[in-house]
């Protein structure tokens, strides 16, 4: 039976979703990666992180990166819930489904919010002395709902986590090791998360479920990639002929 990813070619180009998740594994890890040494970390007062960002320049890219890799990751993990197609397995994805899109979704809106604090972080610089103080207390309103989002991202992303290791444990699409890894990786950024409210401790954690994560991301990318070499391009359909009108020469 073939597999329910595979579709016709479009324009004669086979277009294999296997092959696009893949990619999108691999470069939203780097996305990740490039994102997390660029951007300024979230935990720490509001004194500090206008200072950072003031001196930061230029400053688009960098959340553009962000809000890429972002995406990126989100689409290849929607390819990995739709290779799962029967049993306890395709359960497991449509409940991580949802999971992902609000997780998706709170990431992506934590960076629209750390965008604009750029422009708070800026006239905070350049204001007289003083007069620095409207600028602050509205950038610590902002910079406190990216640090909001950030945590519930972060949270969402583990439960879904979970729901990924489950899935790829009751099946045999992907080796079990990624199962395993996925499920400590939840577990962690769950925990992590909860304890950096107290203790450097969570940190430390999440740090460590990040690395697991795209651990297990690029894993995953090159496992859809091997699976779409395997399956092969996708089948051409015959063009249908055209009846002939009636009189026309054949």
């Amino acid at each position: 039976m073939p597999s329910p990813l595979m579709r016709p070619s479009v324009g004669g180009m086979n277009i294999n979703p296997l092959r696009i998740g893949a990619v999108a594994a691999f470069l939203g890890v780097t996305g990740g990666f490039a994102a997390a040494m660029v951007e300024p970390g979230r935990v720490g007062d509001a004194d500090e992180a206008i200072r950072k960002i003031a001196e930061m320049d230029p400053w688009t890219g960098r959340w553009l990166v962000h809000l890429v890799g972002i995406l990126l990751l989100v689409t290849a993990l929607v390819v990995v819930t739709r290779t799962f197609t029967d049993g306890p397995a395709r359960e497991w994805s449509r409940i991580g489904l949802p999971l992902l899109v609000i997780a998706g979704a709170l990431g992506a809106a934590e960076v629209l919010a750390g965008a604009g604090t750029k422009d708070l972080a800026d006239g905070w610089a350049s204001a007289p002395p003083g007069s620095e103080l409207p600028y602050l207390t509205a950038f610590e309103a902002a910079w406190n709902t990216t640090v909001n989002l950030d945590f519930g991202a972060i949270f969402v992303v583990g439960l879904f986590q979970l729901t990924l290791a489950m899935a790829i444990l009751s099946s045999s699409v992907y080796p079990r090791w990624l199962g395993w890894a996925s499920g400590a990786s939840g577990v962690l950024g769950l925990v992590g998360i909860v304890l950096e409210l107290w203790s450097p401790i969570g940190t430390a954690l999440n740090l460590v479920s990040a690395l697991v994560t795209y651990v297990v991301l690029v894993a995953l990318g090159v496992s859809m990639w091997r699976r779409a070499a395997e399956l092969g391009p996708a089948p051409e359909r015959p063009i249908p002929a055209t009846p002939a009108l009636k009189g026309e020469l054949p």
